[in-house]
């Protein structure tokens, strides 16, 4: 469970979306527009050296507007980030 300022508490359990590549997302907080480019295996291709079972899979997202950038977040981030609301599913 994570506390938020207004006091509610979020659950990963709770209203889970589904994301796919292609999808556009909406950043409520900052007013940026979003496409998932990729979803990925952080360690994937050993090139942290790590043990070969170790996995954090990640998104990355190519923001539009005057600041275009590409931003990696991960998988369980972006379910905090939609279930708090800041980030709509379009």
């Amino acid at each position: 469970m994570w506390e938020i300022e207004s006091g509610s508490k979020l659950s990963l359990e709770e209203k889970q979306p589904h994301f796919k590549v292609g999808d556009i997302v909406i950043d409520t907080v900052n007013k940026d527009v979003g496409v998932l480019l990729r979803h990925y295996n952080l360690f994937e291709n050993d090139y942290y050296g790590t043990d070969a079972d170790a996995f954090i899979m990640v998104w990355d997202i190519y923001w539009a507007g005057p600041d275009d950038h590409l931003q990696t977040y991960t998988e369980s981030g972006l379910k905090i980030l939609y279930a708090s609301g800041a980030l709509i599913l379009s």
